[in-house]
């Protein structure tokens, strides 16, 4: 079955961002400043994304 997924510019960020930090080419604190979170968000969010992957 095709499944279309539609993102946001925003979302297409925020996965980037995550995918870099997971490849170790940020910090976790780049990625809080670069996607105007706290740290704390951020961590919460890498979980998911750890967990999930982009999907």
């Amino acid at each position: 079955m095709n499944e279309r997924v539609t993102l946001s510019m925003e979302e297409i960020k925020r996965g980037y961002v995550l995918q870099q930090v997971e490849e170790k080419k940020l910090s976790g604190r780049e990625a809080a400043q670069r996607l105007g979170l706290s740290m704390r968000q951020t961590r919460r969010l890498l979980v998911k994304y750890g967990q999930a992957g982009a999907a």
